[in-house]
């Protein structure tokens, strides 16, 4: 087996002990170890720091509306500083 689908892909104490053994086997083949990423924003989550929250829409299609509408004022947020400052 390759070396590191064997090794854990993040510490397993920041995690429910019931994923440890799953993560022993991650494939981190593209470079990207998801485990560390979701390790870095877990805290957030527990805590409930999070920008959207699909579970308070009574939809998958409003929930969708909604982060489209989430993205679309970050860019355009994004565009009136960029143009502002130049």
């Amino acid at each position: 087996m390759d070396e590191a689908l064997k090794r854990a892909a993040c510490d397993p104490n920041k995690f429910d002990p019931l994923d440890e053994e799953d993560r022993k086997l991650d494939d981190t083949s593209d470079g990207i170890d998801w485990d560390e990423i979701t390790a870095t924003t877990q805290p957030d989550w527990d805590a409930g720091r999070f920008a959207f929250d699909s579970s308070e829409y009574p939809t998958e299609e409003a929930a969708t509306a909604a982060m489209r509408e989430l993205l679309h004022s970050i860019v355009e947020k994004a565009w009136r500083e960029a143009t502002s400052s130049n």
